[in-house]
């Protein structure tokens, strides 16, 4: 009857610590899965954040390369030949 009880006595240790250890790995599974759901949150809202800038990067250089656009083609052929001309006659005033 010992026995029985020594051995039914180690029984129930090595089933607790099985429970133990099952216990242990359970909380550390949950607790790396909020983990990754966190960085997954992050991970989102810095992808959101960057097609945000992205989009307004992009709004900024269509504005420019239209004001570019703009302005070429405000400047006239006469008006561009004119002051060629005024710089010309200047720079041939001033060599005597």
């Amino acid at each position: 009857m010992a026995r029985e009880f020594a051995d039914g006595s180690e029984a129930l240790r090595i089933r607790q610590e099985i429970d133990r250890r099952q216990l242990t790995l359970d909380r550390k599974r949950k607790a790396i899965e909020a983990q990754i759901e966190l960085l997954r949150t992050q991970l989102e809202t810095e992808d959101q954040e960057t097609k945000q800038l992205i989009e307004q990067e992009r709004a900024k250089l269509a504005k420019w390369e239209d004001d570019l656009r703009y302005m070429e083609k405000s400047r006239t052929a006469p008006d561009l030949v004119q002051g060629i001309g005024r710089n010309i006659s200047k720079g041939l005033g001033g060599q005597k």
